[in-house]
């Protein structure tokens, strides 16, 4: 967290959720990430997926997963 707040990183944000079933208890969720500076401006940015499973607790990450062209802009 350091290295981040060091280039000005002071939020972050998603969009592009997008939920894909697998079958009952799986899900692929996919979401791009933002990091911002202080003046809102986009620091990084980039697409992830995560490899969700149904348990008694709720849903739990069981993978995630960096998709190519991530970057400090």
């Amino acid at each position: 967290m350091d290295g981040y707040h060091g280039r000005d990183c002071r939020a972050c944000r998603y969009k592009d959720l997008e939920a894909l079933s697998l079958g009952r208890d799986a899900t692929l969720g996919t979401v791009t990430w933002e990091l911002l500076r202080s003046d809102a401006s986009v620091l990084a940015s980039w697409r992830e997926s995560y490899g969700l499973a149904r348990s008694e607790g709720g849903l739990k990450v069981l993978v995630s997963i960096d998709h190519a062209g991530q970057a400090f802009e």
